[in-house]
């Protein structure tokens, strides 16, 4: 499971000591070449990570499961902070690429199916998908 971050500008609470909501700052998480996840409370359903990767990092094709519902699949999005990635979509039924798409600065997407990406440029990416999982080996499944 990727390092989670305790990179917040503030957590908030009720009236009755119940985390309400998590204020977290881009400028406070890590610049190393990872992907950092900020802390969330895992009921929440949520899943936020930061990635700083060199050019040429790639993520091997993939999808997330939603074992908590008993879907196969989840949605994950994905918005290009900086640099330039590339993102393969794939069909569930043979694997193939349905999609081959380049993600500059400013741009992002929202996808349900496997895929994989490979950083064209030195990039930071925001990655927010259904989640926390407790482990990698109960979310990713691998093509």
């Amino acid at each position: 499971m990727p390092k989670q971050s305790k990179s917040y500008i503030k957590k908030i609470y009720d009236k009755t000591g119940s985390l309400i909501a998590v204020i977290f700052s881009l400028s406070t998480i890590t610049k190393e070449d990872k992907t950092i996840f900020v802390s969330i409370p895992i009921e929440w359903g949520i899943h936020l990570g930061i990635a700083h990767r060199k050019k040429g990092y790639s993520v091997n094709p993939h999808y997330h499961k939603r074992t908590a519902i008993g879907e196969r699949i989840g949605t994950e999005c994905l918005i290009v902070l900086d640099g330039k990635i590339n993102i393969k979509l794939y069909s569930m039924d043979d694997n193939s690429i349905t999609a081959n798409l380049d993600l500059s600065k400013g741009e992002g997407i929202i996808m349900r199916c496997p895929h994989s990406v490979e950083y064209q440029l030195r990039s930071t990416v925001l990655e927010i998908k259904e989640g926390p999982y407790p482990a990698a080996n109960l979310d990713k499944v691998w093509l």
